[in-house]
Parts: structure tokens; sequence; C-alpha cells
């Protein structure tokens, strides 16, 4: 297929042509863009409150490579309109992207600070955020099982926004992998919610909402919480706030509607002047783009001899540089003769001055704005609520007379510290065949033991319900104690008998959460011995039921209190039942305690009280080992009664065994379990009897992490470079639970940007920054139970820069070219800098006036120090030695027909070298358009070559000059040049095809990069 009028090939390639240049020529991603950003950051507390508002606009600039450095930049705004700002214009020295994506702050002038890089507005919308919360079972509070919490978010907003998104994010990993909650349902008045599995542990953690905010919407949803799984059972509380749940708008606009009016920038350049011999001396200036990505537009220049205010000559230019690419100005006749002094020669000019000065600046990029919404909202602690209970039942009296039975019951607070109640209700069962005598209940605390009179009493079919008043339930707090006294009365019986008993409580939080738990216990009362009836003349006696002898082990009271904040004191009674003579042999005393406590050996005492008397008995102590029992693992302690060898130790009927000990307990709930074992010798074999003493240490009590800081150490310094500076922090957790907090640490004022590195567990990763400041960045540490974690603050400075470089050749000879240079270079930061380098691409360096080192094929040259905003001359003379081989052409682009003008530049180290020149070309084709050889005899320093093109089709042609001596190739140098021919008159459907191509390509890598910009802002606004 063809495209054959003639016209509108020529329309349609000129139009091709047009916008392939543009795209190529100003490229989004070669030229710095600005960004305006207006972000609103609020914070809310889960129950609506407003924490804080912050409203805060910035001026950014983005290099799209790591190698420039943009400096004098001046961006002027629109307006300060509904601003604290004093002025439109946003500025800085210096910015740059060390790092892709990284963006430099410029610095405003408000009424805050005359350097400051946020400005406030006023005039943004906010959207409310209150969440409410209740356990499908009532209140807030959790309960030892599997919880269904529901939860209703209302969102309400000053004005209506589109594209509004939500996210509530759980806390992660709280119980190993496992989420602090799992998103079983969610719905919402209008847009659409997602429940997302974020780390693919079968949780849903995270829920989403996205839609349109007509000024209200409310999103129900609900999620289960399981003790033991979504967090640890003996902590009593999941903490589900990741504080990474957002609110989050965006718009391309600022909210005061302020967009940038104008903006100026420079970049690194070389400029000077050239002298030339002709009739009379001339002289041209010269400006070189030496940035790597910068195009530079120039717009006209002036020419001013040394000494005068006038210029002696100017022009308008209105040209683009591009990177690596020279512009020079009309030559200027100076009028003075070359040949007119004796001194002076082609190769020493006479002591004729001028400087060139050049209106120019950097190509900007794009500019773009937005409007931000960033809100956080805390998510709630839930707190579970637990009972312990415990009964104990004492033998007072079993005779003929009838049977009395002494009961403790205890009810204890093992909830959360943050957690109180609003009711009591106990119900005691298994009276059947007894009666209730003496109650009395008592409220019983660390310090003080007070009975409670005003209590409600209800009997009916063997149960007793017990429901105690408001102000006493208030009063019942973490391991206070509800302890029930009573006796219970029955009839004698002649056969052992077992009873069980039994307590019901069903405690209500303060929120209404209802919290139920239940315990029976079993005990066996012995029969009645019977009593032989005195007989007369022999009579036959009476017959009596034969009651078998029997022992047991009884706990019959027990307390606990706290003596220090992690110590306890315990004591535990025990008492033995004995129907015979035996009883009970070999008594050994047992204490189970969790792994992590520790026990005072040296206060542990064992007390034998018999018929009254108390008597401490001497003791030894076995460490037994480590159990476990359950989930947890226990330490063993062994406590025997220290006898002689032939001694047997034998506990009798009615012997009490008192045991007291302190322990020092872990955080969380513990079970201590105290044991009076011995050898039952009426049945052969060992029984036993455990008091099991629950109680709390609470996790609020927390010790500060241990936090070491070091100072900032920059890397090696060098001229044009950012300076990087980096510290560490290190952090300890000494407490045995996690820690989450915000932690903020200092950094320099005048900082381009700031990365923070997280380090653990072999595997360092960068992480989010909460909030920058001028001179102090701040970032969440989530810290594991005695982990450590080392923190990299790395931070970019202002650089170095060279501002100017002056060029003179001192001497031609055949042998060598002696070149001055004078490099000035100034320090762009607020702070002094010790041991730069600066980098040149020579070796043989004559004089210096700093010390250097050549390293390879360049030299460092060291400046010892250079002060904030000091500038500093590096004077140097080196010599370039043959061969030297340099290749110019007039022009980058030529017509077909048109005359190329080579220069070859060359310094000779052989006399009997020679040149061999070859034009080859289009592409990589080898199509030879021009050869020749060149005799190097003479001393020539500059061969003039032109070749016509008439022969050549468009493309690209390379020049390869080839300097040799006995045919021996000792230096090669090569140049191109373009070539435009239009003998087309037709164009195939493949060019047609091809350009369309190209310019699809370039507009999606412009489009990319806005993608990329839009995914940053993203991601700004909901930090993973």
């Amino acid at each position: 297929m063809h495209i054959n009028s003639s016209k509108n090939i020529n329309i349609l390639l000129i139009f091709y042509l047009f916008l392939i240049i543009f795209l190529i020529i100003i490229p989004i991603e070669a030229n710095p863009a600005s960004y305006l950003m207006e972000k609103v950051d609020a914070k809310f507390d889960y129950n609506g409150t407003l924490i804080s508002l912050d409203n805060k606009g910035s001026v950014e600039v983005e290099i799209f490579n790591g190698n420039d450095v943009l400096q004098n930049i001046e961006i002027i705004l629109s307006s300060t309109s509904n601003t604290n700002l004093n002025d439109k214009k946003a500025y800085s020295a210096v910015a740059a992207s060390p790092s892709a994506g990284d963006k430099t702050k410029l610095y405003i002038n408000t009424n805050e600070s005359n350097e400051s890089i946020y400005y406030r507005f006023y005039n943004a919308p906010i959207v409310g955020m209150n969440l409410s919360y209740w356990n499908e079972i009532g209140g807030r509070d959790l309960t030892p099982e599997k919880n269904r919490i529901k939860f209703k978010l209302y969102l309400n907003s000053s004005k209506n926004l589109n594209g509004v998104e939500v996210g509530i994010k759980a806390k992660k990993n709280t119980y190993g992998r496992n989420d602090s909650l799992n998103f079983i349902e969610g719905n919402a008045s209008n847009g659409d919610v997602y429940l997302i599995d974020s780390d693919l542990d079968n949780f849903k953690d995270n829920l989403k909402w996205i839609g349109n905010l007509r000024k209200t919407v409310t999103i129900d949803f609900v999620a289960e919480i399981t003790p033991g799984i979504n967090y640890p059972e003996d902590e009593l509380k999941v903490d589900i706030d990741s504080k990474e749940s957002y609110l989050n708008y965006s718009q391309p606009s600022t909210f005061t509607g302020i967009t940038f009016s104008d903006r100026f920038a420079r970049g690194p350049v070389r400029q000077g002047v050239e002298i030339m011999a002709k009739t009379n001396w001339t002289v041209k200036g010269f400006i070189k783009n030496i940035a790597y990505g910068f195009i530079y537009y120039v717009d006209h220049w002036n020419l001013y001899k040394v000494g005068e205010n006038t210029s002696s000559a100017s022009g308008m230019v209105k040209r683009n540089i591009l990177p690596g690419k020279s512009f020079y100005t009309e030559e200027y006749d100076t009028g003075i003769p070359v040949f007119s002094d004796p001194k002076h020669s082609l190769t020493k000019p006479p002591e004729v001055y001028y400087s060139i000065a050049f209106d120019w600046n950097v190509l900007w990029g794009g500019s773009e704005y937005y409007g931000l919404i960033n809100e956080r909202m805390n998510l709630p602690t839930l707190y579970q609520m637990d009972l312990g209970l415990n009964k104990r039942i004492d033998i007072i009296k079993n005779d003929a007379n009838g049977r009395i039975l002494g009961i403790e019951d205890e009810i204890k607070h093992l909830g959360h510290a943050n957690i109180q109640l609003s009711n009591l209700s106990i119900n005691l069962t298994g009276l059947n065949e007894w009666k209730v005598l003496n109650l009395k209940i008592f409220y019983v605390n660390n310090t003080n033991k007070t009975e409670i009179t005003n209590y409600t009493k209800k009997e009916n079919s063997g149960n007793m319900e017990i429901i105690l008043p408001l102000n006493i339930s208030e009063k019942i707090r973490l391991n206070d104690v509800i302890l029930l006294k009573y006796n219970l009365s029955g009839s004698a019986k002649e056969e052992n008998k077992k009873y069980v008993f039994g307590i019901n409580a069903i405690a209500i939080t303060k929120s209404g959460t209802p919290i139920k738990k239940t315990l029976v216990r079993e005990i066996e009362v012995p029969g009645l011995k019977p009593v032989e009836e005195e007989t007369g003349g022999g009579g036959a006696g009476g017959t009596y039921p034969e009651i078998r002898e029997t022992a047991q082990i009884i706990k019959i009271s027990a307390e606990n209190k706290f003596i220090t904040d992690y110590t306890i004191e315990n004591k535990v009674l025990f008492k033995v039942i004995d129907t015979g003579t035996k009883g009970i042999r070999n008594p050994t005393y047992f204490l189970y305690l969790p792994e992590d406590s520790y026990l005072h050996e040296e206060d542990i005492k064992i007390t034998l009280i018999r018929k009254g008397v108390e008597k401490e008995l001497n003791i030894e102590i076995e460490k037994m080992g480590i159990k476990a029992i359950g989930k947890k693992n226990y330490l063993i302690y062994a406590i025997k009664k220290k006898t002689e060898p032939t001694e047997v130790d034998t506990l009798h009927d009615q012997d009490i065994i008192k045991i007291q000990y302190k322990l020092d307990i872990p955080l969380g709930t513990s079970e201590i379990i105290t044991r009076a074992y011995g050898y039952n010798y009426y049945e052969d074999k060992y029984i036993f009897e455990d008091e099991i003493t629950r109680v709390r240490r609470e996790y609020w009590k927390l010790k500060n992490l241990t936090i070491t800081e070091s100072k900032f150490e920059n890397r090696k310094i060098f001229v044009g470079k950012p300076v990087r500076w980096m510290k560490t922090i290190e952090i300890y957790n000494p407490n045995e639970r996690s820690v989450k907090e915000l932690y903020t640490t200092k950094v320099f004022d005048d900082k381009l940007n700031v990365k923070i590195h997280e380090s653990r567990n072999g595997s360092t990763n960068k992480i989010n920054i909460e909030k920058e400041e001028k001179s102090t960045v701040s970032f969440f540490v989530n810290i594991m139970p005695r982990e450590r974690i080392t923190y990299f603050v790395l931070v970019d400075t202002q650089p170095i820069l060279e501002i100017r470089r002056n060029t003179n050749i001192l001497e031609i000879k055949n042998k060598s070219v002696k070149i001055s240079l004078d490099i000035t270079i100034k320090n762009f930061a607020k702070y002094t800098y010790k041991n730069a380098y600066l980098e040149l691409p020579i070796q043989d360096i004559l004089k210096c006036n700093f010390n250097y080192s050549v390293i390879g094929n360049k030299t460092e040259i060291k400046i010892p120090i250079i002060k904030s905003f000091e500038n500093k001359t590096i004077k140097l003379v080196y010599e370039e030695k043959p061969p030297l081989l340099k290749i110019y052409t007039d022009k980058l682009r030529y017509r077909c027909n048109e005359i190329v003008n080579i220069t070859l530049l060359i310094v000779q180290d052989k006399k009997k070298g020679y040149l061999e020149i070859e034009i080859n070309g289009p592409g990589n084709s080898l199509n030879n358009i021009y050869a020749d050889i060149i005799s190097l005899e003479k001393s020539d320093i500059k061969k003039n070559i032109k070749v016509e093109l008439g022969k050549c089709t468009t493309g690209k042609y390379t020049i390869y000059g080839y300097y040799k001596s006995n045919f021996r190739p000792i230096l090669i140098s090569k140049e191109s040049f373009f070539v435009d021919c239009e003998e087309v008159h037709e164009v195939p459907l493949i060019i047609f095809v091809i350009l369309t191509g190209i310019i699809i390509i370039l507009l999606v890598k412009k489009v990319y990069r806005k993608k990329s910009w839009k995914e940053e802002i993203k991601e700004l606004k909901n930090p993973a």
C-alpha cells in the first residue's frame, strides 16, 4: 500500500518529523519537573476525636537522573491567598535526585520562617472519621472464647469528594503469623468494600472501601477475634491497630488554586572565549552543556572587554543546547593585527582579555499539582475479661451428731487491668442435702479484707444465688477477690460418700460484656466408725456396718498478695483426714512454677500445726527440672522434712500443713501449683492434693526502650555530587511484649532528601518516614520482645559545585601541549566540609596549589577544608602528551550535496607518523564515501578537509581517524554527523507504521512518567 499524493506525503512527513523532533528534543524525562503539593494531614481517634490537623503545601523539584545537580532554582507561585506565605518565591541553591524518585523540597518564606520547606493553607476540606464497635454478645470487651466484633465507620465530609479510598488495616502477626483479627463481613451505604488477606495467612486483615463520598457514608463490617489464635491468651488484650488505617483523596489541582507562574534554574556549563589568529586577532565566546540530561535554552549573549562595562559585541540566540553540545558566538574582530607585535606569534596571542556573558537557563519539564487528603485513624485496643474460680472444702465435724463442712469459694478478677465490672452474680450448686450456715462474704484486695453485708440472696432446690450490689462490683479490679466463707450442715452417714459442689459466676463488664465461669469440686466424706456396746455375761455383741479405713489430703485455705510489682507471697493450708491410725507417710510438697519465674528459696517455710501447736519444719529443697503442663513449661521444686535415716515422717488425722513462699512472676497470667503429696497406706498408693493459684502481672508497666544513636558520618565527598551522610540507631526492647512507638531523630536542615533502612533478622529494608520537618524525621519502631533492631538514616546534603573554569593554552610543542586550568568551586551547604575531592580526567600535572593523587587514568585533587558558602580556586598546570587526535565537524546535520568541513588536530610523538581518514555510512553500513592518507612529516597541528556529500543518502555517517606509525595504529578517534535527503516521493506503508510506532513509544514514555508519579502519590497516601 502506498500514499500517492506528493503534497499529502510532504505534509505528513513534516508533521511526523515535527512530532518526533519535539518529543526527542524536549523529553519530559530529561528535564527537571516541578510539583506543587497541598496535603491535609489529619489524625482521628476511633471515637471521632480530632487528634491533629496539619495542612501543608510544598514545592518540590525532581531530576530524572542521578548525575545532574540543578542550581540557582527560583520558582514563582501564582498567589499566596489562603496561606501563610509572605511572598511568592520558592528557591534553593541546588536540587538533586541521587536515587530514582528523589525530590528536593524548595525553601519558602512564611510567617514562621524565611527558610521553611512547608507553607500552611486554610481552605481544605476535611473528612470526619468515627468508628463504633461492640461484641455480638454485648458490650465492647472480649471473652475467653471466640468473639464476633461488629464495627460501624461513619464518614462525614465538608464537601462532596469523588474517588475516596478508605483502608482499615489490622495489626499483623500478633500471634506468630496470625493477625489480630479476621474480617468476615463488610458492606457500605454506597461504594465497594473489599476484604483482603494481605499476608496470605488465611486471616483477612485489610478492609478497603472505594467510592464517592456524598457528605456522609456508613461502612459496616464484622471481625472474629479469638484468644490463643489472634493474640496470646495471657496478654488479655489485642491491639488491632496497625497505625496504617487511612482515608485518602487526591485531585490534580491544589486546594488553594495556586500554580507556578515562572520557573528558573541553571546547571553545569563550561564557558569561555577563544582567541584566533586571522588578519587580526579575533575572539568568540562559547558555552558547553556538560549536564548529563538537562537541555539548556540560550536567549542572547554579550562579549565584554575586561575592564569595560559596555559590551563589545552581542547577539540574539534563542537556541536549545543538548547535553554534551556547545554553542559558539559570532567572531569579534579586536582590530589588532596578528603580526603587529614581533614579540607575539601564532602560538602566543597578545594580552587582550575578554569575557563572555550568556543569558540562559535550564529547559524545564512538566509541572504537576496535587491536592491530597491523607487522614489516619487509630483503631481501638480490645481488652479481655476473665474470672478465676476456686473452691476449698474442710471437714470440720463428722460424728454421730452430724457433719459440718467448711467452704471457701473464691471469685477472682483475672481480666485485663483496664476492665471494670458493673455486676457480679454467684450461684452455688449441690446443696440439696445440706443447710447453709454462717455465710459471710468478703471483698479482698492486696491490702484489705472487707466484709460485705448488703447483698441479695436467693435459695431454691439446692441452689443459692448471690447478687452483689453495684458499689461492690465496681470496686473489683485485677487480682481482687470476692471470698465466700460458709458452713454446710448435714446428717451423719455410716458409709463413705462423695459430694459434688459447684460454683457458677457471671460478671458483666462496664461496657456490658458478660463472662461466665463454672467450677465443680468433689469431696469424699468418710462414714462413721462403729462404737462397740458393752455386753454382760457373755451376751452377744451388736452388729455394725463395716467402715473401711481411709486417708486423704484436702486443701482448706489459701492467700496470696503482691509485696512488690512482680513478687507475690503465697500461703496454702492442707489438712489430713485419716479414719485409721496409719496416717499419710513420707509427705512431700511440690511447687510447680512458671518457667520464667524466680523462687526465693531462702523464704520457704513449712509449718506443721498439730493439735493447735505450730512447729516450723527443718526442710531440704531439691530442684527437679522443667516439665510441660498443657501449653506451658513449669519449674518443679520438691520440699521435704529433714529426717533421720530410720525415721518415717507421718502426718496424722487433723494435722495441718502450712506452706509459705515468695515468687517473682513473669508478665501475664501465671498459674502456680502448690501440691501436698504422700503415701496412703490403706490403698497402697501415693495421693496428692493441688491448690492452683492464678494471679496476673499486667503488661502496662513497661521498661523504656534502650536506644543508642551514633553521630552522622559522611562518605567520600566529591565535587559535583550531593554529600551522603549516614548514622545508625540501635534499639533494644527489654520488655516481654512487643512495642510500637513513633521515634524522632535529628537530620540536617538543608537536606536534599532522607531515607531510612531497617535491619532485622539478617535482612535490610527501606521503611516509611511518617513525618518530616526541616531538621527532624519520624518513623515507627515496631519491635518484638527482647529484640534488637538497627536503623540506618541516610541523608544527602547540598554539594560542592564547580562554578567557573578558565582554560588557557600556555605552550604548544611537537611533544606536548601545556595547559593552565583554574577551577572555582563553591560549598552550597550550611556546613563545613572536610577532605573533598575533585576528579579530573588528566594525569600529567605539572603544578597544583592542592595535594593530588593519580588513580588510574584520572587525578583526584584533595581540598582539605571548605567552609559553608566559601569559594576556593584550584590552580593547576598540566600537559597533554602525544599522540593526541581530535576530529571536529562544522555542523552535526547536513543536506545532500553540502560540504562537510572536517578539522583534524594532531600532536605527534614521531616525525614519520601518518593519518588515515575514512567516512563510512549510512548507519552500520561499511560503505566508504571518503578515504585519504595524510602525511605528517611536517609538524602540522591542524588539518582541514572538505568532503562533498553528493553521493550520500539519508542517514548517520561516522568519520574514523587512525594515527599510525610504521603501519601500527597508535590512536583512533571518531566523530559522527547526519545527512538529510529529500528524494522520497511516496511513503510505503511500512514507513508509515514505523513512524507511527515511534510516536506511540515516545508518547507512552511521557505517559509512563506520569503514571509512575501517580503510583508514587498513591504510595505516599497509603504507605505499606
